[in-house]
């Protein structure tokens, strides 16, 4: 296996070429993707932990918290507008053996 990424090939989106939305992003061992719904689950799984929060700017959230938190950044896939953002989800990436690292 070669040590060069593989990554969707994505032109420049200067100031002019606006507005972007998310794309997918893969490289050899990280998928970088826009949120989705079904992503609650392992959102929660870390919001939910005191010891992970305490470095974040919120305190633990219940599943309905953590419901509203995701909502409100799977809608953060565009960048059209001064103050627009994109947050991704990261995974790692299926290797041959048909899952995360192999």
């Amino acid at each position: 296996m070669s040590d060069e990424a593989t990554t969707t090939v994505v032109e420049p989106h200067g100031a002019t070429n606006l507005p972007y939305a998310a794309e997918q992003l893969r490289t050899e061992r990280l998928l970088l993707r826009p949120l989705n719904t079904g992503d609650l689950e392992d959102v929660h799984a870390y919001q939910k932990l005191k010891d992970v929060v305490r470095y974040l700017y919120w305190e633990v959230h219940d599943h309905d918290e953590s419901a509203e938190h995701l909502r409100k950044r799977i809608a953060m896939n565009r960048l059209a507008e001064n103050g627009d953002g994109i947050v991704f989800a990261v995974e790692l990436a299926e290797t041959e053996g048909g899952g995360p690292g192999g």
